[in-house]
């Protein structure tokens, strides 16, 4: 019992210490008075904790309550410790690599988008040189131009993708389709645009030569 009696009689006196620092006046003097009794109970702790320990375990070694303590240290504390510090580690290192592999998906679908948009104006490019004469190309074989360009820059992709790729771009063309016979072009100083949302294709434009980022 002597020991709750002392825990609450410093909790007492911590929080006389917290109200004291924040110069709270309505309340400093209880506190005031409870910090000084903890004092006082401080002072006379040693005493009334030899009369009310045994008379074997005041004699114990100082080393014996060194190894206590290092005991409980090792077997309380810091696996507490340990298991905070590594869940925390665990946390950021999550939320790192979700925002890396997010950042990694968001680049490779940009680069992939722009390839499939120069891709379309290839074709359109070559569709409007074929114009007037008798030869002409039809939407299946401006498909197969654009996804073509498309897997030349990024061979790690297969055709199957490379198509719902392309057909993703068409559907951001307004009167674009993959079966159909024109898409309206843009004149521009060069050759001719697409206008496809959040880019500016040139036909004839080459794509940059660079790698697929890898995942």
């Amino acid at each position: 019992m002597w020991y709750l009696i002392v825990a609450l009689v410093y909790f007492a006196a911590i929080i006389g210490v917290m109200v004291w620092m924040k110069k709270d006046m309505s309340l400093t003097l209880p506190f005031k008075i409870a910090f000084a009794l903890a004092l006082v109970a401080g002072w006379a702790l040693p005493a009334l904790a030899a009369d009310m320990l045994p008379a074997h375990e005041t004699a114990a070694p100082a080393s014996a309550i060194g190894s206590a303590l290092q005991t409980f240290l090792q077997q309380t504390i810091l696996p507490v410790v340990s298991a905070l510090v590594l869940g925390l580690v665990s946390l950021l290192s999550t939320r790192l690599g979700q925002k890396y592999k997010i950042q990694t998906l968001t680049e490779k679908n940009n680069f992939l988008f722009r390839l499939a948009a120069q891709g379309v104006a290839l074709a359109e490019e070559h569709a409007a040189k074929l114009a007037g004469s008798v030869s002409k190309l039809t939407g299946r074989d401006k498909l197969d131009i654009a996804v073509s360009h498309l897997l030349a820059f990024a061979p790690t992709i297969s055709r199957e993708q490379a198509e719902n790729i392309v057909h993703s771009m068409l559907a951001q063309i307004p009167g674009a389709g993959a079966t159909g016979e024109a898409v309206t072009l843009l004149p521009q100083e060069g050759g001719y645009s697409i206008p496809a949302p959040g880019f500016d294709v040139i036909a004839g434009e080459l794509a940059p030569m660079q790698p697929v980022p890898a995942l």
